[in-house]
């Protein structure tokens, strides 16, 4: 099939409540494309399709490194299913990559600062996303993070185009505020991104459950504390982002991006045998050369040229006056002894112990890290957590995984 005369569908990689998502060429540009079709009992569903619509135009309106783009939308008048042709991510979603087991703070933090740095975008154009969660970040070559469905995507101060009322994205990754009713904010989309840092240190989302039990712990419940192998100042950060307040979380997504990027610079440096960084040295280390880009490091070659000029000028100094400096007697090490890196061990998954959370908000609840689980999974077990429903293993693509998100990922909000 050729879609608006130009986009030839290759083979189908998913298939969602409402969507399906081909591999195709672009004829036109001999360019390899992602092409979301609407199934064709939607396509008369008006709601259905104001949301494709949406989608298209939301997405479309984005151009950064870590969203994927959108280019084109269509809704032929032959009989042809509307469309959506989109970026050809090829590589697995976070969700896919975290059933293998949870990443480290320095692969975690990178993760999130790339992440941050798109939302951040997102969030410059007045667009909050509403369902930030692992399957809806796509890895692309390269380790580029991807953030795609953007179905549910609410502009502020625009009218919704979803049921008054209604409860949009994955429960699981609810910001507490969402749960009691509020209206999303860009600190919603900030308290997600804190569930997926959770998730991708810990290898298990913090509640499990039914989308009941997981929405009253997201509101009442402290997450469960992280593994003790995961570094103080990388805990922290999930805490600030986790905070039932929204006004207690970072103040902006880009200020996540970079305390993420140092976090994860700071591991790397500590992996190699150096010294931990200081942050204020890191700080002057980074610069932000757009709002959203990922940090990038200065030339150090000026500062180094300033401090050799000013040690020898100390040494010609105190020759000259006939006495050598105290420091001087003293030897130092030519390179400081390695040291090993923090948070390099990698949590185990536990068999048992899940949070048993009650089905009503009245009853206290005590959480407990447990096993990978999926959002609105039915019920909460002792028992190893079995597979994600609808979770497919991965196919080599980022696209098409799950059952409708974006790329075909996630849980029919897409």
């Amino acid at each position: 099939m050729v879609l608006g005369g130009r986009y030839e569908l290759v083979g189908q990689v998913g298939n969602g409540g409402y969507c399906e998502v081909w591999h195709a060429t672009d004829t036109l540009l001999s360019r390899p494309v992602a092409v979301k079709l609407l199934h064709p009992g939607y396509t008369g569903k008006a709601a259905t399709l104001a949301r494709f619509r949406a989608e298209a135009r939301h997405a479309g309106a984005l151009a950064h490194p870590n969203i994927a783009r959108v280019y084109d939308y269509g809704e032929p008048a032959d009989g042809q299913p509307p469309y959506l042709v989109m970026e050809l991510v090829d590589g697995p979603s976070l969700d896919e990559v975290l059933a293998s087991g949870p990443l480290g703070a320095r692969q975690s933090m990178d993760v999130i600062a790339q992440a941050a740095a798109g939302l951040q975008a997102a969030h410059e154009a007045g667009l909050i996303h509403r369902d930030v969660k692992p399957a809806n970040l796509l890895l692309a070559y390269g380790g580029i993070v991807k953030i795609t469905d953007f179905g549910i995507a609410h502009v502020v101060g625009s009218a919704a185009v979803t049921p008054s009322g209604e409860m949009m994205g994955t429960p699981g990754y609810h910001a507490p505020e969402q749960v009691v009713g509020a209206r999303a904010t860009s600190a919603s989309d900030l308290y997600a991104l804190g569930v997926v840092a959770y998730e991708c240190l810990a290898g298990a989302p913090p509640f499990t459950g039914s989308a009941l039990m997981m929405a009253v712990a997201h509101r009442d419940c402290p997450l469960p504390p992280l593994p003790p192998s995961v570094p103080a100042d990388v805990s922290a950060l999930v805490a600030d982002l986790t905070a039932k307040d929204p006004a207690r979380r970072p103040a902006s997504a880009a200020e996540v991006a970079l305390r993420a990027a140092l976090l994860r610079d700071g591991q790397q440096a500590a992996a190699g045998g150096g010294p931990h960084p200081a942050p204020e040295a890191q700080a002057e280390a980074l610069v932000i050369t757009a709002p959203g880009e990922r940090p990038r490091r200065r030339r150090p070659s000026l500062a180094l040229a300033a401090t050799v000029l000013t040690g020898l000028a100390s040494l010609v100094l105190a020759a000259l006056i006939g006495f050598a400096p105290s420091w001087h007697a003293a030897r130092v090490p030519s390179s400081p002894p390695s040291a090993p890196p923090p948070g390099t061990g990698t949590p185990a998954r536990t068999a048992g112990g899940q949070a048993t959370i009650p089905d009503t908000p009245a009853t206290p609840v005590t959480p407990a890290a447990q096993p990978r689980a999926p959002a609105g999974q039915a019920a909460v077990s002792s028992a190893p957590a079995p597979a994600r429903p609808g979770h497919s293993p991965a196919h080599g693509r980022g696209h098409g995984r799950g059952n409708d998100n974006g790329n075909g990922q996630g849980n029919g909000n897409g």
